[in-house]
């Protein structure tokens, strides 16, 4: 018997699947003040579109920190100013500051 092979396009499709329920986990985590395991959702995620050259979705790119991969929760683990045209999220974790133009 050989083995049915499942296209690239499936595997992305799945990809994305799964990383959108894994930051929803991260987000219900957070609000349980679980914030380890949400962080650990989050590098999951990461890892999982790396190994599959899938990307994180647009929506899901700013819901966590570029630097050290946590969860960012406005007021739980980050602080969200805006600030001539700017969002500016600042994380509590690593006190990276990421700036975003807004349109």
């Amino acid at each position: 018997m050989s083995k049915r092979k499942i296209s690239k396009k499936m595997i992305q499709i799945i990809t994305q699947k799964r990383i959108r329920t894994l930051f929803s986990l991260a987000e219900s985590k957070v609000k349980q003040k679980d914030i380890t395991l949400a962080n650990r959702y989050i590098i999951h995620a990461r890892n999982l579109s790396m190994k599959n050259v899938s990307p994180i979705p647009h929506d899901l790119k700013h819901k966590y920190c570029k630097y050290c991969y946590s969860y960012l929760y406005p007021q739980l683990t980050c602080r969200i100013r805006i600030n001539h045209g700017r969002i500016i999220k600042q994380c509590f974790h690593c006190k990276k500051i990421t700036r975003i133009p807004l349109k």
